[in-house]
């Protein structure tokens, strides 16, 4: 492997700080939605399929619907958020747990949290550092 093909690979290693996410995410991400970096946080959730899209007509108002986009990027996001779950250091499980006890259905939680770590992602990768949980306390390192 030369020079040229080990930069993006440096570039991809702030995302595997994100509980959940590592190489295989990673990588579904950029060959799937090369956009990363570039759009914002709306845009790229419309890109993969993860922005609420409205099916009103007329006086008829309808529950949003997720569709289109990038459904083997979506699959991934959900897989990864399915493995997160299964952790109890997971911030997203906490969040998880907020939305099922404000009576969200499961599917729109999992959906939430999805777009949720896409748009971290993408945050990640533009500001090109580790992702720091605000909620751990910093003199703890951790432990």
């Amino acid at each position: 492997m030369d020079c040229g093909q080990r930069r993006p690979l440096r570039r991809l290693r702030p995302t595997y700080s994100l509980l959940g996410c590592g190489p295989i995410l990673t990588a579904i991400l950029i060959a799937e939605l090369p956009e990363l970096e570039a759009l914002d946080r709306r845009k790229i959730a419309a890109l993969a399929g993860l922005a609420p899209i409205t099916k009103d007509s007329g006086l008829r108002e309808n529950r949003r619907v997720l569709k289109g986009g990038r459904g083997q990027a979506r699959n991934a996001l959900c897989m990864a958020i399915l493995a997160s779950l299964k952790t109890d250091k997971s911030p997203l499980k906490a969040r998880y747990g907020q939305l099922a006890a404000n009576g969200k259905p499961p599917k729109l939680a999992l959906a939430a949290l999805m777009r949720r770590l896409l748009v971290t992602l993408n945050a990640v990768l533009k500001a090109r550092t580790a992702w720091q949980d605000p909620n751990q306390s910093e003199d703890n390192n951790g432990c």
